[in-house]
């Protein structure tokens, strides 16, 4: 549902991307500080969105989200 809409937009797959890295990034250290939740727990959601960011990061890059204008 949503990105029914963004699949063919490389600069929301790769702001989705970003999204995701930098969750990855947060969430780890939120739960850890926070307690209670069991290590290996903490460890699939980070791989999960690793793996989610890479994915939509690649996509991003293949639909030539990373390509600039050239300069004449």
């Amino acid at each position: 549902m949503l990105l029914r809409n963004r699949k063919k937009d490389p600069k929301a797959m790769i702001r989705l991307g970003m999204l995701a890295l930098a969750a990855s990034i947060v969430i780890p250290w939120l739960v850890t500080t926070r307690g209670g939740l069991g290590e290996g727990l903490v460890d699939g959601v980070k791989g999960g969105l690793l793996g989610m960011a890479l994915a939509l990061l690649i996509w991003g890059a293949r639909l030539g989200g990373f390509n600039r204008p050239q300069k004449r």
